[in-house]
């Protein structure tokens, strides 16, 4: 019974094409068929394929053609007559399955790999545009850390000036109310403390100590030397060398220096020292 309706079905599809294609002659009614058959493609749909002569306007036969009507009710004649319907043809001819089902496996795979390619190319620019996204928002952020780090710098520099003037202005006044000996005397100390100070930033520096472990070795070694007298208590020493390390650590070009060049070192911490504190 079923094979019996299959059937059917079939023949009612054979007449409905045969019916489509003699609409698109000149003459219908002197259509011959042959080869006609129903054809079931990959995706489980119907067409019908064959052949047709027909009369063509001036009354005579053009001898056999391929025609084809479609899964989606489409009329098509190969003949040249037809111009831009031929290519049509050729398309609707591989994926009706009137080609074969090996010509329409490997359009398939054709189209699908194609289309793999083009999903591929797709994922390739996003990627590409993340990427340049990427470096973009990198090199802002780097650009805005360096300008975050050069204000930083200028502001720690004018800080650092007034600071350096105030010192001196405060060292002229002390300076002048007090005695030749009592600022030889001072002198000698501020020697003693900038000879501490040089020791104390070798060992966080170059030798990478920690504070209390760095102010502790030198404290031990210099034992003090009367060193109240410059900047207070030696909890004031103490504060003002860390402060001073805190200020070198912000500053990466200076800690390189001072790390790879010794005469640099020495000079830049006993002479700033010196500058500062001596009258």
């Amino acid at each position: 019974m079923a094979i019996s309706n299959v059937q059917a079905n079939d023949a009612g599809l054979i007449n409905t094409a045969k019916t489509q294609i003699k609409d698109n002659i000149d003459d219908p009614f002197s259509a011959q068929f042959r080869k006609v058959r129903v054809v079931t493609n990959l995706d489980g749909k119907k067409s019908v394929c064959g052949e047709i002569n027909y009369k063509n306007q001036y009354g005579a036969y053009k001898g056999f053609v391929p025609f084809l009507y479609t899964y989606d009710k489409l009329p098509f004649i190969r003949s040249a007559e037809y111009g831009a319907l031929v290519y049509m043809y050729d398309l609707y001819y591989v994926s009706t399955g009137c080609g074969g089902k090996e010509l329409e496996l490997a359009e398939k795979r054709k189209r699908e790999e194609a289309e793999r390619q083009k999903k591929l190319r797709e994922q390739e620019k996003i990627e590409q545009e993340r990427l340049l996204k990427q470096k973009k928002e990198e090199e802002e952020r780097v650009k805005k850390e360096k300008a975050e780090q050069v204000r930083l710098e200028a502001e720690r520099q004018i800080e650092a000036k007034q600071k350096y003037e105030q010192a001196k202005a405060e060292a002229g006044l002390k300076k002048e109310s007090m005695s030749k000996n009592e600022i030889k005397q001072h002198n000698e100390l501020v020697t003693k403390f900038c000879n501490f100070a040089y020791d104390y930033y070798v060992n966080r520096v170059a030798n990478g100590f920690g504070h209390e472990q760095a102010f502790s070795n030198i404290q031990t070694i210099h034992k003090n030397l009367n060193l109240e007298p410059i900047v207070g208590t030696l909890k004031s020493v103490e504060e003002t060398l860390n402060k001073g390390m805190i200020e070198i650590e912000k500053n990466d070009f200076m800690q390189g220096r001072l790390k790879n060049n010794g005469a640099f070192f020495q000079g830049f911490v006993k002479g700033s020292c010196l500058n500062k504190y001596k009258l």
